[in-house]
């Protein structure tokens, strides 16, 4: 049994999450500097928009020319399998491809948050239903789980699905090979990547902030494509300190992402009243029946 006012909430949770779901989701700004090794400390900016059917990505950069001149005076290298087999044997650590992260994420992890968020939306409005219809306290539960998990989703995953299909967790690509920049560089034609680097390392992190939820990414490491090939395997084997020879190829890159919401949190959250009307609400009809149980019991 269902009145007009459970209907009329059913009807507007579904208008929102309708609204929601094909509004803009959000919108990542990113920022990405050759904090050294580079005159003029160049800039790869990005701006990542996303909503339920594609993402679009647009890419600018400040300072250009050192960044150009880099690309172009580099030779592009990866290290041999006999000088990482030579490190091994010596002890010395071979260059790195950063952290491994689960590759949980078939294709993209994106796409797999799409499809999750809306099997959960799609539940969240089968369990409203069910709540509209039968107020039971298990119907209750359910669609307060459900809305949680589908905030949850919306806030934290969705963001950190596209953040890792951007590249900024080390060893995160799943097209192939990491880019030594976290992903800032994997839209350009001279991306470089990270098994062209003499002790790489990296390192990203993730947090919460009134900017949004922000990642961060930095690597380091000698750029074995700006070394004559005949000193390749010596900065391999003995990275160089200031001052000696080879230590001009030492890049460091550092990056950040900001993930701002855009208008489909808005719609979103005004699902919370009208979930929450069908929680504390109750038929006249409900209560009898929990009077009569009571005293059945009795």
């Amino acid at each position: 049994m269902m009145d007009n006012r459970r209907l009329a909430s059913v009807a507007l949770t579904v208008i929102f999450i309708s609204l929601s779901w094909n509004s803009q989701w959000f919108e990542i700004e990113g920022k990405g500097t050759y904090s050294e090794g580079l005159e003029r400390e160049p800039s790869i900016i990005t701006t990542y928009s996303i909503d339920s059917n594609q993402q679009t990505l647009d890419v600018s950069i400040l300072n250009a020319t050192p960044l150009l001149m880099y690309w172009l005076e580099r030779e592009d290298v990866t290290i041999a399998d006999d000088v990482s087999e030579e490190n091994e044997d010596t002890g010395i650590e071979a260059p790195k491809e950063g952290s491994e992260v689960p590759k949980i994420c078939s294709e993209s992890c994106l796409d797999l948050a799409r499809i999750s968020l809306g099997i959960m939306m799609l539940s969240l409005l089968l369990v409203s239903l069910y709540s509209a219809w039968r107020g039971r306290l298990g119907a209750k539960l359910a669609l307060a789980a459900s809305w949680i998990l589908c905030s949850v989703t919306i806030i934290f995953l969705v963001p950190l699905a596209a953040a890792v299909d951007f590249g900024i967790f080390s060893g995160s690509d799943y097209e192939g090979e990491d880019t030594s920049t976290g992903g800032f560089d994997s839209n350009t034609q001279d991306s470089v990547s990270v098994n062209q680097f003499a002790h790489f390392s990296s390192n990203s992190n993730s947090k919460l902030s009134s900017n949004g939820l922000i990642f961060t990414y930095q690597s380091s490491g000698f750029d074995l494509g700006l070394v004559a090939e005949e000193n390749r395997e010596n900065l391999i084997l003995n990275p160089p300190e200031k001052g000696e020879e080879g230590f001009e190829s030492f890049i460091q890159f550092d990056g950040e992402l900001a993930a701002r919401s855009g208008p489909m949190l808005t719609w979103w959250f005004l699902t919370l009243p009208t979930s929450c009307f069908l929680l504390v609400y109750r038929y006249q009809y409900e209560e009898e029946e929990e009077e009569e149980e009571e005293e059945e019991e009795e």
